[in-house]
């Protein structure tokens, strides 16, 4: 740490390989100390992103999980590309889950659904509400397309297939769109 001492500019920097540094030994809550303590004023967005990304996950590891979520907002509160926002919140909805706060995440993770279908994370917070059993107010037709979207094409037209029979008057123009794709 006594590379700290002299160039404000270099702070930052000297800091975040301090903390991969003791990332790299094992002491993953003097890694998230060093992260924490980072000054990001001076730094770009996806610096900022990465480095409190990098805070968020050692914290989990810690389980410091409100320190992790609040990481995680912080990024939110800057963060622009729909897909990158939708990544962060399912990475809250992860979050959440590990802190055993399994109501707050099936909320995040069904806000990925609504806010973000085409997204990748989208499908790996259908995923998470499958295995927590709260996706029962997905419907085939929302399944259907985010399964589509997350690269899963068999299952994809599984469920939208489902949908239309059980749905003839549904949207029936837009399951057989994405099926036929």
């Amino acid at each position: 740490e006594r590379y700290l001492v002299g160039d404000d500019a270099a702070e930052p920097y000297v800091r975040w390989h301090i903390a991969e540094a003791y990332e790299a030994l094992g002491e993953k809550e003097r890694a998230a100390q060093q992260l924490g303590a980072i000054d990001l004023s001076e730094l770009s967005p996806s610096q900022q992103a990465e480095i409190l990304e990098e805070l968020a996950q050692a914290l989990r590891q810690i389980e410091d999980y409100d320190g992790a979520l609040a990481a995680y907002e912080r990024i939110l509160a800057f963060a622009e590309r729909p897909d990158y926002r939708a990544l962060v919140s399912q990475e809250e909805g992860e979050t959440l889950r590990e802190a055993g706060r399994e109501d707050e995440a099936g909320k995040v993770f069904t806000r990925v659904l609504e806010e973000h279908p085409e997204s990748h994370a989208a499908s790996m917070a259908l995923a998470a509400l499958d295995e927590m059993n709260l996706a029962d107010q997905v419907t085939g037709l929302q399944r259907g397309e985010i399964l589509y979207h997350g690269g899963q094409y068999a299952a994809s037209i599984e469920a939208l297939v489902g949908y239309y029979l059980a749905n003839p008057e549904g949207r029936a123009a837009r399951a057989h769109y994405y099926a036929g794709l």
